[in-house]
Parts: C-alpha cells; structure tokens; sequence
C-alpha cells in the first residue's frame, strides 16, 4: 500500500512538473509575440490575432490567461497519459524511434487542441455559437496567416525538447540528470548514503544454458521489470556492472519506511509475479541475492569527455563484499548492523543474526543479519 502510495505521488510530481514547465513555455511564447510581432503589426496597421478583431483592441492580459489555461489543461492532460501509460510502453523502444512517434503524435495532438481553442476564441469574441459559419470562416482565415503556424511551430518544438529531456533524463537514471543540469556535485562533496549491490545468482550457468544474445535479453528484462521498484522507493540507479546493478538512496530517502528493505522485497514480488513470464521466453526464472551496507561517501562529477557523477569509499567496498557472502552463508538478503539499527523493521519484519565477521581488508569486525517480511 505504502509503495502504490508513493508511487503515484512520483507520477503526479512528475505530470505537475511538466505542466509547469509548459505554462512558463505559454507564457514566454505570449511576452515574445507581445513585444516582437504585435508592435510590428501595429506599425503596418493590419489585423492580428483574431481576423475580426482590429490590432488596437489587442488585450496581453487576456492573450496571457488563454495561453496559461491552454498550456494548463494540455500539460494535465498530455502530461498524465505520458507518465501514467504511454512512458511504461515505449520503455524497450529506441531513443530516436521513441522522440519522433512521440513527438508526431503530441504535436498532432496540440495542433488539434489549438484549432479547437481557436473555435472557442473566436465565438466569445463574436457572442456567437462555435458552430456559426461567421465563427468557422474566421478560425479558416485565421488558420490561412502565418500566426498561428508559428505558434503550432513553436509549440511542436516544445513537444520535440520535451520528450528529448524525458529520454535522456531516464538514460542517464533518474535523479541523476538534474544534478548534472544544476552543477550539484561539480565539486566534490560528501553525503550520508545507503546501497544495496544486487547480483543475479548463477549467471555463468545461465549464460551458458541461454546463449550471450537471449542472455542478454534475460538481463534486460530483468533491469527492466525491477526499475519500478527502484524508483518508487526513491533509489537511484548508480550503475550495471553486468549482471549486477548498485542502488543508491540519500539516508533519509532510504530511512523512510525501510525504503531500502522495501526496495528488496518488492523486486521479489515482481519477478514472482513474472515467474510465468521468465519460464515461457528463457526457461529460467531469475534469482538473486544482495548486500546493504551505509556510510558517508564522497561524490562528484569525473572525465571530460563522458561525464559521470560516481562515489568512492569504504561504504561501497564494504556493501560488495557483504554481498559476496550471501553464497557463504545461503541467504538471499545480508545487511550490516550499522544500517539495521537506523531502519525500524518492528512488526514488519524478522531479523536473524548471521555471523560476525571480518570483511577482506579490514580490521573491525562487521555484524551481518539477514530479514525476512512478517507475513500478514
């Protein structure tokens, strides 16, 4: 229940976001066209805007109220059919192929809601029915200038950087884009993390027994059937490293409710769910094991010519090799003292001490438990 709850507010937040951002788009397009084209027009004295309307009658109030409610509905409305259902269907698409259908389709959509608006515009302008032939003849006449198309122009390629920023921003995983745009991490700084290091269990067998090509279709599937669970646990994907994938959550994100724990157990139920999915297209069904270890780490952007944001210290060695003994002691789950003493896993789920230990070159000795869900 908690991660359906947190997951639409990601989805809402991500729909309001872009609405936003249309409407600040609407309302630059509206002072542009105030200051650039009307002065223009007004100098050479013909109409503008609407075709019955004569230029001096122009009113930047109203023209900046329509664009806001325009860009408002469109952004809800497009904004919400993209995040709620088409993002998920071109997940596996190409980058290109997915930016031009996209594309094609939203811009075919807001020319659409332009004429109609057009229609609506013009009857309160003449108090007459949008049905009326004077009503039909001025959105024609004003279809026929060069106006509109340059707004339908404008607006497409609005569209176009849109559905760009959305696809480079799930390449790059997402949260991470953002702090590239802003210089977060520009200079080194250090934070409180948690990770989690998830490998596949017998991958070698497994590719072998599939094949490198369908293997690699076995993992693709796999990353992308448990990327959900990631992202509506606040994790952010830090990297693949083959078959296995690190997550990343700032403490807090992966405090609340136990999102790291969650995280974990929710990837189980997907693949459990997907059981039929895996036997009917591999053969195999995926299993996997992980260690969750937390710490101060130090993070900022490396390379010039392929940038990326990457952490170092002794958290993340630490969290792969507690992963590492999960084979050891034939547990599926292994995570450190110190980060189940910061989770509050009463009544949600069963510690079991597992061994204490001294990790490959170190010197203090580690506490290792492993969870399991308290079945309801």
């Amino acid at each position: 229940m908690i991660l359906k709850s947190v997951k639409f507010k990601i989805k809402l937040k991500r729909v309001l976001i872009l609405t936003v951002a249309w409407i600040f788009a609407g309302v630059f397009f509206t002072i542009i066209e105030y200051l650039l084209v009307f002065p223009a027009a007004k100098i050479e004295n013909i109409q503008y805007l609407t075709p019955v309307v004569h230029i001096s009658s122009y009113d930047f109030g109203r023209s900046v109220s329509e664009t806001i409610c325009a860009a408002m509905i469109a952004g809800l409305s497009i904004g919400t059919f993209e995040i709620f259902y088409f993002q998920d269907r071109f997940r596996k698409k190409s980058f290109s192929y997915t930016v031009l259908i996209k594309s094609l389709i939203y811009s075919f959509t807001m020319v659409s809601l332009i004429i109609v608006g057009l229609f609506f515009d013009q009857s309160f302008s003449m108090d007459e029915s949008i049905f009326h032939h004077k009503v039909t003849a001025a959105v024609i006449t004003y279809l026929s200038g060069t106006g509109v198309w340059a707004f339908v122009i404008y607006w497409s390629v609005i569209v176009i950087l849109t559905q760009i920023f959305m696809q480079v921003r799930d390449n790059f995983g997402y949260g991470v884009l953002p702090n590239f745009i802003i210089g977060r991490y520009n200079k080194p700084k250090e934070e409180s993390r948690i990770f989690m290091f998830l490998d596949l269990k017998s991958s070698t067998s497994t590719a072998e027994k599939l094949g490198h090509i369908q293997y690699h279709n076995f993992l693709n599937d796999f990353f992308d059937d448990i990327n959900d669970s990631i992202i509506f646990t606040k994790g952010e994907i830090y990297q693949y490293i083959g078959d296995e994938i690190t997550v990343s959550w700032k403490m807090e994100n992966g405090i609340e409710n136990e999102n790291c724990l969650r995280c974990f157990f929710s990837i189980d139920d997907k693949i459990k769910d997907n059981t039929s999915k895996y036997l009917e297209k591999f053969g195999i069904v995926p299993e996997f094991k992980a260690g969750l270890h937390c710490g101060n780490v130090t993070i900022g952007e490396v390379g010039v010519i392929k940038k990326e944001i990457v952490f170092t210290g002794d958290v993340l060695n630490t969290a792969a090799r507690i992963q590492e003994l999960c084979n050891t002691y034939g547990v599926r789950l292994l995570l450190s003292k110190k980060l189940l003493d910061l989770l509050n896993i009463k009544q949600k789920y069963i510690e079991k001490l597992v061994d204490e230990v001294i990790l490959k070159g170190k010197k203090a000795k580690n506490v290792l438990y492993t969870l399991d869900r308290v079945m309801a």
